[in-house]
């Protein structure tokens, strides 16, 4: 009958335990099945939970992976290991949060939904990525740290919370399908997007600030790069 694969998941599991057993339950009594009777749980059902076994079997390492080679291009492309590190601290908190919020609304997990974590990856460092570089780009206009962020707010946040609003309303619009498998990929992915958002914004912005009060983010990339400590150092660097 319709169900979910973890649902399904418990009956091919069940009937696997009990053709190894050879015993049955039907009626009230054991059954015991004689020897030479072989059988095996096959169908478009076993096919999908055995698809999902193998997708929840190497989602960690899907996760791992997605989050080395989006650091090792940042490495190159920002040309820092720490700029790199910046940009990835709110991308692993949105990881962690997608999860999290997925368990607590008990969001399906199908194999469409399962390679939420590349994706939350994906999206969030779009965002980090862009905040990060239009941020130093207003530190070498000369603007102190915490009003490089303010102008980074004002000119930028704009833009790609209208694009991400945008793109979480699109990929929604797919969660009021009938479908299962396509609803319930609608909603993850809307969710991770909207996660992800949210870390870019929150999580990102007072940390460039406190790094770069340090020296840390456009170390070499300022004409004169003197340690800030106070937001209210005048004049460019």
């Amino acid at each position: 009958g319709p169900g979910s694969l973890e649902e399904r998941a418990a009956y091919v599991d069940e009937i696997r335990d009990q053709l190894e057993s050879g015993e049955f339950a039907a009626g009230g009594e054991t059954v015991t099945v004689p020897g030479a009777v072989r059988a095996t749980p096959s169908g478009l059902a076993v096919v999908g939970v055995g698809l999902l076994e193998n997708i929840e079997a190497n989602r960690i390492l899907l996760i791992y992976l997605s989050a080395l080679f989006v650091f090792a291009f940042l490495s190159v492309r920002l040309r820092s290991v720490v700029r790199a590190l910046l940009s990835m601290v709110p991308v692993l908190i949105a990881v962690g949060a997608s999860s999290l919020v997925a368990d607590l609304f008990e969001l399906q997990l199908s194999p469409m939904t399962a390679v939420g974590g590349p994706l939350v990856i994906a999206a969030c460092t779009e965002f980090t990525s862009l905040i990060l570089l239009r941020f130093i780009e207003e530190r070498r206009r000369g603007l102190p740290p915490r009003e490089a962020m303010d102008a980074t707010a004002s000119r930028t946040g704009r833009a790609f919370i209208v694009s991400a609003l945008t793109a979480i309303s699109g990929v929604a619009v797919i969660a009021c399908s009938s479908l299962p498998l396509l609803r319930d990929f609608g909603m993850v992915v809307a969710m991770n997007v909207t996660v992800a958002l949210l870390s870019a914004l929150v999580v990102l912005p007072p940390m460039l600030v406190w790094a770069e009060q340090r020296g840390w983010v456009t170390h070499g990339m300022l004409e004169n790069p003197g340690r800030v400590t106070r937001d209210e150092d005048p004049g460019p660097l």
